[in-house]
Order: C-alpha cells, then sequence, then structure tokens
C-alpha cells in the first residue's frame, strides 16, 4: 500500500510535467512543492532515499517543459529576462564562486557550490522564462492552493509521520549515511507559509464556493503544518506577511468593501486560531517550542553565533572589500557544513564591502520594480490582488533569508521577485513600443480620424 501510494504520487508528477509544455507555468507550483513532496516519495519509495537528486531531476524537467511551451508560443516570453535586477544577482553569483580561491575553507565552500549550482539553473536561469505576464501567475492560483494541500494532507496522513524534539517530521530512514534521517520540518513549515498567504490574498477568477472552501482550509492546512513542524519564524512571518499585505490586496472604495475586507480579514484571523488550538498542544515538546523564554534564547544564541563571522571579518582589515570568502562560516564555526543564517550577515562577512554594496543593489531595483508593477495593476481588483500575492510571497521568502537564508546553497529567495521583475520589464518594454508604433503613426498620418472644426 504505501509503494503504491508512491507509485500514485510519481505518475501524479510526471501528469503535471507534461502539463507544463502547456500550462508554462505550472512549473512554478511544481518548484513551489518541490521539498515536502521529495521527502513523501523519499519516505513512500526508499530508492528516491538512495539517489535524492532524481526527483529533483524530475521537478527540472517540468521547468524545462515550461520554458519549451512558452519560449516555442509567445515570442515575447524572452523580453525581460536580461533585466537589471537579474544581470546584478548573476554578477554577484560568480564573485561569490569566484572567492572561494581565498576561502579559509575551500574545499566545503566547492561542495556547498555545487550543491547549490542546480537550484540556481532551474529557479534563476530557468523560472523567469516560463511566465509571460501577471496573468500567468492568476491562472495557476488555484492550482498551487490544491496542490499544496493535497501535499500537506498527504503529511499529515502519512504513518512515518512523527513528532521528535518537538517536531512533526518523516522518518526518511537510511539517506546520507544516517539509518535513522528525518526529513527537514523548515521546508515543509515554509510551503505552509506561502499556502496560507497565497490562500488569503489571493482573489478567485470564480468566485465559486469550492474555490473559497479551498482557501479556507488551504490557511488552516499551511498554518497547521508550520505549528506542527514547530518552525516559529516560518508561521509568525507567514502571519505577518498575511496582515502587512491584506490591505494592499483589497482597494476600499467605500464603506461597503471596507467591511467586507474587515470580515474577510476577521474570517482568516479566525482560521489563524483555530488552526493554533488544533495543532499547538499534539505533543509536550511541541508546546515547548513556543514558549516566548524559550524563543527569546533560541534567538539570541543564533545571533551570537552569526555575528562571529562579522567579528573574524573586522578582525582582518584585509578582507574588508572583498570579505573572507565563499563559506568561510564554516571555518570559523568548526562545523564543515553550517552557515550564518542570515543573508546579511554572510553578505558582510564573506563578501566584504563589495558583495554587501551589490546584494543592496539589487534589493532596492527588486523593490522598486516589484512596486512599480503593483501600481500598473492597482486600479484593476484582479490584477492588484495578484500582484500583491505575488510580492507577498516575495517578501515572505525574503524575510526568511534572514533567518535561514545563505547565498550560494539556495536562491529561493531571489526567484520570486526576479520573476517580478521580469514581467515589469517586459510591461514597460510594451509600453514603450506601443507608444513609439503611436508617434510614427501619428506622423506618418494614420492617427485616428478627428472630425474638422469651424
Amino acid at each position: 500500500m504505501f509503494t503504491a501510494m508512491g507509485y500514485l504520487v510519481l505518475l501524479a508528477v510526471f501528469c503535471g510535467v507534461a502539463y507544463c509544455y502547456k500550462r508554462p507555468a505550472f512549473s512554478f507550483v511544481l518548484v513551489t512543492v518541490l521539498y515536502p513532496l521529495k521527502q513523501l516519495q523519499m519516505s513512500y519509495m526508499p530508492i528516491f532515499a538512495a539517489h535524492s537528486a532524481w526527483f529533483n531531476y524530475i521537478i527540472c524537467a517540468g521547468v524545462v517543459m515550461g520554458v519549451i511551451g512558452n519560449l516555442t508560443r509567445n515570442r515575447g516570453a524572452i523580453t525581460g529576462y536580461g533585466n537589471k535586477v537579474f544581470i546584478i544577482t548573476m554578477i554577484l553569483y560568480a564573485f561569490s564562486v569566484l572567492s572561494i580561491l581565498w576561502s579559509p575553507s575551500g574545499e566545503y565552500a566547492v561542495n556547498r557550490t555545487l550543491d547549490g549550482a542546480p537550484y540556481w539553473a532551474m529557479q534563476i536561469a530557468l523560472m523567469p522564462l516560463v511566465f509571460l505576464d501577471l496573468g500567468d501567475f492568476r491562472r495557476i492560483q488555484t492550482a498551487l492552493l490544491l496542490t499544496a494541500s493535497v501535499v500537506i494532507v498527504l503529511f499529515f496522513t502519512n504513518p512515518r509521520a512523527s513528532f521528535y524534539t518537538g517536531r512533526l517530521t518523516l522518518e526518511i530512514g537510511y539517506f546520507h549515511g544516517e539509518a535513522n534521517y528525518r526529513g527537514n520540518p523548515l521546508a515543509t513549515a515554509q510551503v505552509g507559509g506561502q499556502l496560507a498567504i497565497l490562500a488569503a490574498l489571493m482573489l478567485p477568477i470564480r468566485q465559486a464556493l469550492f474555490v473559497n472552501i479551498l482557501r479556507i482550509a488551504a490557511v488552516f492546512l499551511g498554518l497547521g503544518i508550520a505549528l506542527a513542524a514547530g518552525s516559529r519564524g516560518q508561521l509568525i512571518l507567514a502571519i505577518f506577511v498575511m496582515v502587512a499585505f491584506y490591505p494592499l490586496a483589497r482597494k476600499v472604495k467605500n464603506v461597503k468593501q471596507f467591511f467586507i475586507n474587515m470580515i474577510g480579514l476577521g474570517i482568516f484571523g479566525a482560521i489563524t486560531l483555530v488552526a493554533f488550538r488544533y495543532f499547538l498542544s499534539q505533543d509536550q515538546e511541541q508546546s515547548g517550542r513556543w514558549d516566548l523564554a524559550h524563543q527569546w534564547e533560541v534567538v539570541a544564541q543564533r545571533s551570537r553565533t552569526a555575528w562571529s563571522l562579522i567579528e573574524a571579518w573586522v578582525a582582518s582589515p584585509l578582507h574588508w572589500p572583498f570579505g573572507l570568502g565563499n563559506n568561510a562560516f564554516s571555518y570559523i564555526s568548526g562545523e564543515q557544513v553550517s552557515y550564518a543564517h542570515n543573508i546579511i550577515i554572510e553578505m558582510i562577512g564573506e563578501y566584504g564591502l563589495f558583495g554587501i554594496t551589490m546584494w543592496s543593489i539589487m534589493a532596492f531595483w527588486m523593490i522598486r520594480e516589484c512596486r512599480a508593477l503593483y501600481r500598473l495593476y492597482a486600479d484593476d481588483p484582479a490584477g492588484r490582488a495578484t500582484a500583491a500575492s505575488f510580492m507577498a510571497l516575495a517578501a515572505y521568502l525574503g524575510l526568511l533569508a534572514m533567518k535561514q537564508g545563505t547565498w550560494v546553497g539556495s536562491p529561493d529567495c531571489y526567484f520570486v521577485p526576479i520573476i517580478l521583475c521580469k514581467l515589469m520589464y517586459r510591461e514597460r518594454t510594451l509600453t514603450q513600443a506601443w507608444d513609439a508604433d503611436s508617434t510614427l503613426a501619428h506622423q506618418s498620418g494614420d492617427a485616428a480620424y478627428e472630425p474638422a472644426t469651424e
């Protein structure tokens, strides 16, 4: 029965990969649920635990199918791809690879870079090519809710899911030399946060009863898996982003709309309280993870650990311009597989003033282009909600980078805003082309007929 479920999930994934050719943006759905779905498949079919990269290749095949489908059917699919945000991102990535030359832990830096390179290729190089415009994201929102909700239900009902040190995780078995390896709770909680945010902010294409019930269920399941996984940062940031972006997703034109929006926000607030009540007391150690004193202790300890990278950088003035080098934190901490868990501290310590300057410019341009895209659709209720929900996902992943981010190892927090920047650049290019054509037509006498005046 267990193996049969694995084959059923695998068949569904292959169908999704094929569907990406027809609906290229659906590959975004596959990439979003990649990590928890991979853990499920590893528990169902041990062959994926023995060859974990195979499942990544399958999902990447869906992205490639989406790119091929988009490029072959839409001549303008590549417009906006080489925008300045993408270019500066790749320059900074190339510099981080170059910094391996002076890294004090060069061997492990190479390993981390090689481990992260396939994700950079899939998410940064390919994913922007599967989107043509903002409408592509709106058309896959329901599919994303449904897919992620099913994955979370499968996670909760998996016989190998159990609490360990206060976290609900999957027992994978033998993996990476560990006999009792368990899945990563942060990955499942991250998808849960994304699911809850999208469900709360999206405006369905059709206001069907099924979609609205799905949205309510998605908020409950998304916050529930974050609570069960014991991932405090994922849950707190998800709720923060939901509240912060809800006014952006719903325009208030009159008193009636104001009360409707308040009722909608109140419904999702009530669901949040129900999720807390149901999922928080399932394990004694899990409840202890949410103790406020314990949380402050964890934050303080992680801050001290991360700050050691800055102290090492400050103590070496020769490294101020270009940093200590890729993966220098593992040398400082004495752990082979470790990083600062804060992207800003990592940028300063490992890539110096050059790295943090380039990163800051990149972040500034990302924010500016996202705001421009939002303003473009601000007067359209559907476009406004779609832009706000997409931006909210980008903000959520960006905030997570401040507690668990690393540069070369994981580009999760960059590919969504890079997609948004690509869409905005394309909109700007098309608008400029339209204006140029209109001016040329007017100058050539082909402008619209204007009635004569006396």
